[in-house]
């Protein structure tokens, strides 16, 4: 048998369920999980993209997408999975200045 790096596991599964390759969506966060994986960090946010528009930044934390709680990175992709492009989606962060 072989092991495979649950890190590797959870990349590949944030692929093959972006929403971006599922319905067309793009929301412009790029993610980072703690190792605890109990918070989501923004790591980035593309520029001109729907989450640039909306003012997260790196450094934010994502609260919840859609009204669902945000764990894992993975949480932001399955929050979005029926969602439309050009749906208005609630987004909650929290960062030094307190959450929004």
């Amino acid at each position: 048998g072989f092991a495979i790096p649950v890190a590797e596991v959870k990349r590949v599964l944030r692929d093959l369920m972006s929403t971006r390759r599922l319905n067309g969506t793009w929301h412009g966060i790029i993610p980072s999980e703690s190792t605890s994986g109990s918070e989501v960090t923004v790591r980035d946010v593309e520029a001109g993209s729907p989450a640039d528009q909306a003012g997260i930044q790196p450094g934010d934390h994502i609260v919840s997408v859609a009204g669902r709680q945000i764990q894992y990175a993975f949480d932001v992709e399955r929050a979005l999975i029926d969602k439309h492009a050009r749906d208005e989606v609630a987004v909650r962060v929290k960062n030094t200045q307190g959450e929004r």
